[in-house]
């Protein structure tokens, strides 16, 4: 088979921002949809009006690169029936601490090389999320309810962890309707809502310093920083709700691993993940979201076809 027609995976997850509540007693124009989209759209025109190259700083990412946002381009976007945007967004990597840039010459007998300086940029603008507003107002409390369901388009090309942490900046910092976080209990509410767990993946991981193996002769003289990973996953099928419930609530990982993470995909490919990490103290994470994917050819990818596909 041509590699050209090779599948590719695209992967689509889709989260949900905060709710926003808003008190319409005695309003005397409604929330509606199109106020929403409005209200997106100014927010991301001031930010393309200021920005000077803005530098996303994540406290967890121990990578050395930095992602940045150039520009972000915004397309209004009819969805079914309904009204939504598409951000097209120009985003690069710096804070380049190692590479080069090779590229071949026609005759492919030399190449011209350059290599990265600190400051130099990785750029592409061919990041995708799909902002659908969601307004519902209850006639009987007269409260509005207004908030976002985020779809990210993770192209063969593109880091999975770059998109999310681009599409929570947007949301956070930018249109001001973080993706949602759930807390301990709700994580264990929605797991009840269902009777299997389609698929399940834990992952056991520790990292510490040790001195205590034995040297080899040759490095008997000298002092050593030893450090250890260790890490194990498990993963299952048809897994009893009660049986994730008491996988989560399980500490005796503790004892041999200083991190656990969870993974739970139901049928409608909704996927709630718990992050659980111990030093002196338990901090966990929680994350909802649902997994798409759709598969396209490298010719596809190549010439931006799957755009299309998506669209």
């Amino acid at each position: 088979m041509n590699n050209q027609e090779v599948e590719h995976t695209i992967n689509i997850p889709a989260f949900i921002s905060e709710l926003k509540e808003i008190d319409e007693n005695g309003a005397i124009f409604k929330n509606n949809v199109d106020q929403v989209i409005e209200s997106a759209k100014a927010l991301i025109n001031d930010f393309n009006s200021k920005n000077k190259g803005t530098i996303i700083t994540d406290k967890r990412s121990k990578k050395s690169t930095k992602l940045g946002i150039d520009t972000i381009e915004v397309i209004d976007l009819p969805f079914n029936q309904d009204n939504a945007l598409l951000l097209k967004i120009s985003a690069y990597k710096t804070n380049l601490v190692d590479g080069y840039y090779q590229r071949l010459k026609e005759d492919d007998s030399s190449k011209d090389e350059y290599k990265f300086k600190r400051d130099d940029r990785i750029c592409s603008d061919t990041y995708f999320l799909i902002l659908y507003p969601i307004v519902k107002s209850d006639s009987n409390t007269l409260k509005c309810q207004e908030y976002w369901h985020v779809f990210l388009y993770v192209d063969p090309s593109k880091e999975s962890y770059d998109m999310k942490v681009i599409a929570k900046y947007i949301m956070s910092a930018i249109i001001k309707r973080p993706i949602k976080n759930i807390k301990a209990h709700k994580f264990i509410e929605e797991l009840r809502k269902h009777d299997i767990i389609q698929s399940a993946e834990i992952t056991l991981s520790s990292f510490s310093e040790s001195d205590d193996e034995e040297k080899p002769g040759y490095l008997a003289d000298y002092s050593i920083e030893c450090k250890v990973r260790k890490q194990k996953t498990i993963r299952l099928s048809g897994m009893k709700i009660e049986d994730a419930i008491a996988a989560y609530e399980d500490t005796s990982f503790t004892g041999t691993y200083n991190k656990r993470q969870l993974k739970f995909i139901n049928e409608n490919q909704q996927v709630y993940q718990a992050t659980q990490e111990f030093h002196n103290k338990m901090r966990e994470t929680f994350e909802d979201s649902f997994n798409y994917t759709i598969a396209v050819t490298l010719a596809e990818v190549n010439s931006k076809k799957y755009l299309r596909l998506i669209l």
